[in-house]
């Protein structure tokens, strides 16, 4: 065999182990429930000018790390949100749901807040006051999850979290249609600037397209402050009313 007849075969053997190793990642993201939904009109192949709205469905956070909205840059920032459902409130078909945001910032395969957006205390302190909820609403243990994220490729520009968490609007509008809570809690500023509201409207019940709204801080807001807390758990008790208005 001639050098460049062996030069052909490394190359066609490359380009099968590439091909390879795209076909096992679709397979991975597809087996966890991720869906892709870049903007219209973006030619393939290219850095979307726009955020890509991504969502994913059971899969754990572990799995965000192959994700990125750009088909050819790993490295993206965004906004990556938290929606849990509280089901059966009083042994009832009542409905509520929960809206945790975050900050997301990955650099290649790794993120300057480790792509688990949630850290572990601020993980813990959201379980407590989960807990403590569903024992309040006489609802078992919350129910479906889902992860629905918007950024941007970083060798597209940068983009502000205000401008991601806008973008994700219409996903998470979808994701309330299917889980049709009564009423849903807005933990942090990026959660309810994602519905047009402003940080400061705290504990203020709000609605829109039919739905009630009440803001709080986030579990790390709530961590930094014990006076941030202790406002947070008047907070939950107007979304408890916003809930069960009857009672």
């Amino acid at each position: 065999m001639m050098p460049q007849d062996r030069d052909d075969a490394s190359i066609a053997l490359e380009l099968r182990e590439v091909a390879d190793s795209l076909r096992t990642r679709l397979k991975l993201l597809g087996e966890a429930g991720l869906a892709i939904v870049p903007s219209s009109g973006v030619p393939a192949l290219h850095c979307p000018e726009d955020p890509v709205v991504m969502e994913c469905g059971e899969c754990g956070l572990g799995e965000i790390a192959v994700i990125s909205p750009c088909p050819l840059h790993a490295a993206w920032e965004g906004v990556l949100f938290g929606c849990w459902a509280i089901v059966g409130v009083d042994g009832s078909e009542k409905c509520a749901a929960v809206i945790w945001g975050a900050p997301v910032s990955v650099k290649g395969q790794a993120s300057e807040r480790p792509l688990e957006p949630f850290r572990p205390e601020e993980m813990e302190q959201y379980l407590r006051m989960l807990e403590w909820l569903s024992g309040e609403l006489n609802a078992p243990q919350p129910g479906s999850f889902r992860i629905i994220m918007s950024g941007k490729c970083l060798e597209s520009g940068r983009i502000g979290t205000e401008e991601a968490a806008l973008a994700a609007t219409a996903a998470l509008e979808r994701r309330l249609s299917a889980v049709k809570p009564t009423a849903v809690l807005l933990m942090g500023r990026h959660a309810a600037r994602a519905f047009s509201q402003k940080h400061e409207a705290h504990g203020k019940p709000f609605e829109k397209n039919g739905l009630v709204f009440v803001s709080t801080y986030s579990p790390d807001e709530m961590l930094k402050s014990r006076q941030r807390k202790k406002e947070a758990h008047e907070h939950l008790k107007g979304f408890i009313k916003a809930v069960r208005p009857e009672a």
